[in-house]
């Protein structure tokens, strides 16, 4: 994030709200009203990565895997080599070889999955250090409960504020499953 927080990116989004809202808007009072980059930014980090592994990529998956699974029990009679070291190894049949593919997806989308809990701990209230000073003390629960209302993801407060403030571990999680994932599709 710019300057390690989002700042500047987050000022700009007030001031371009701030014009369009009209005449006497100001970016900070009536925009921001007590937000801090600090939280918001990264709040939109993990709801971008929640919906889209969600919403895309874990249904996705799911058909990769089906399509892989369709082809192990179409391909279940076809006698191949196995490969080994570079060279031919026991037989196998293709469909074994279709069933492994379609058990690499699905265990990658359950590393997924696994992740996300953590990637729904959406850290909003905390402000610049986790505090929650000069904020509503409804606000963050007030946001999580409509973004989960108008999402239907399951969008939760970070297990402590502070934690939520200093990392983006659980970024960092999800970005190691798909990392896994994507070795897998390669293979």
């Amino acid at each position: 994030f710019q300057t390690g927080s989002g700042t500047s990116t987050n000022t700009n989004a007030n001031e371009v709200i701030a014009a369009l809202a009209g005449e006497g808007a100001h970016p900070n009072d009536h925009a921001n009203m007590g937000q801090s980059s600090n939280d918001v930014f990264p709040a939109g980090g993990h709801l971008a990565a929640l919906e889209a592994a969600a919403n895309d990529l874990l249904p996705a998956l799911e058909r990769l895997e089906a399509a892989f699974q369709a082809r192990a029990a179409e391909f279940h009679d076809i006698v191949k080599a196995g490969r080994t070291h570079l060279m031919d190894a026991v037989p196998v049949t293709l469909g074994q070889e279709f069933s492994g593919y379609a058990a690499q997806v699905r265990l990658g989308a359950k590393r997924i999955r696994g992740a996300l809990p953590q990637v729904a701990q959406i850290p909003l209230g905390g402000t610049a250090t986790g505090t929650d000073l000069s904020t509503h003390k409804e606000f963050a629960d007030r946001v999580r409960a409509r973004l989960t209302a108008e999402t239907a993801l399951q969008i939760r407060a970070p297990e402590d504020p502070f934690e939520a403030q200093g990392n983006r571990d659980a970024l960092v999680e999800l970005s190691g499953a798909l990392k896994v994932l994507a070795v897998s599709l390669t293979k």
